[in-house]
């Protein structure tokens, strides 16, 4: 009877590095950095290859959960047009 092979000699060799935005702004990379760019994203700023580890970079842009518990930044207007259209009544 045979054993398996360890993941590691069946797994293809990665192809990419995915650099996943969170909700500052920061990218967390596949290959385990974290990359700050103040302005714009690495598409934008013509970025290819991942600097750390040098494979192709595949950006993945923040996309907020609908279910997060977090106040989203227009909660506030949210709230004072509600007061505005209570007023109105």
């Amino acid at each position: 009877m045979s054993e398996p092979l360890p993941a590691l000699l069946t797994d293809p060799e990665p192809t990419h590095c995915a650099w996943r935005e969170d909700a500052d702004g920061n990218r967390d990379t596949d290959c385990g950095n974290c990359f700050v760019l103040t302005e714009g994203s690495p598409n934008e700023h013509d970025m290819r290859f991942c600097c750390f580890c040098g494979l192709k970079l595949a950006e993945q842009l923040y996309t907020p959960d609908l279910d997060d518990d977090e106040p989203r930044d227009d909660d506030d207007e949210d709230i004072a047009q509600h007061g505005r259209q209570q007023r109105q009544r």
